[in-house]
């Protein structure tokens, strides 16, 4: 489990999440136009444990982005960036609070990380001291480079009970049990070690799912994406 106590807690460089309605709008009209499950806009509660403390969410943005070439949480995807339209999920998926994690914020309730360029465990736990000081025993981790995942890519995660779950050979989107992770965890880890350690189920992937829930690291990557995004959108019903 991981000690509130063992680390200096981050200072809470939290914005108000004026825009926050418009995200959520916007999102929302997205959802229901794309080829998603009907009803999916609703929060996604797995148990009475959920609606009584229900999870928060972590959006890491603090990768490098040189693959990409440009800063990939403000990279426009259809009128939302895609640090924007990864918040809106979480919050669409029933979390509360969804705080970004990384060494910049943009616009959105922030938490810094420990130490800058140590990768996503460091965020992770920056995140979940924060999680934990607000009464939030859960926690859905998202990756900012992944802004076409859809509400259904998120419900077996979240339905999953005990330490979480991850999808196989990917280990963002994760939710986690924060008393799972362990005490010992470090920044540097690579995040598939916290994944192992912490005891995370491993779900199958479907390949028609795999590439929008891994995301965009190249500029290729982006364009299939959002080809496909279009076609959702443009879909009818």
């Amino acid at each position: 489990m991981i000690a509130q106590g063992a680390r200096r807690a981050p200072a809470l460089a939290v914005k108000s999440m004026g825009s926050g309605a418009r995200l959520t709008s916007a999102f929302a009209t997205d959802q229901r136009r794309s080829r998603s499950q009907p009803n999916q806009a609703r929060p996604i509660l797995r148990s009475i444990d959920d609606q009584l403390l229900g999870f928060g969410a972590l959006v890491l943005t603090g990768g490098g982005s040189t693959r990409m070439g440009a800063d990939k949480a403000v990279m426009d995807w259809l009128g939302l960036t895609a640090v924007e339209r990864v918040a809106a999920l979480a919050a669409a998926a029933g979390a509360e609070p969804v705080f970004t994690v990384g060494m910049r914020a943009y616009g959105l309730p922030h938490l810094r990380d420990d130490e800058a360029g140590a990768g996503p465990v460091g965020g992770v736990l920056a995140g979940a001291r924060a999680l934990l000081a607000a009464g939030r025993p859960r926690a859905l981790v998202l990756a900012v480079d992944a802004p076409t995942l859809r509400l259904e890519d998120l419900r077996p995660l979240l339905a999953n009970p005990g330490a979480g779950a991850a999808y196989d050979g990917l280990h963002l989107p994760m939710v986690v049990t924060l008393n799972a992770l362990p005490s010992d965890a470090r920044v540097d880890w690579p995040i598939g070690r916290l994944v192992e350690r912490a005891g995370l189920i491993r779900l199958p992937c479907g390949e028609a799912a795999r590439q929008r829930i891994r995301g965009a690291n190249t500029p290729e990557e982006r364009e299939a994406l959002l080809n496909q995004l279009r076609e959702d959108l443009a879909a009818p019903g």
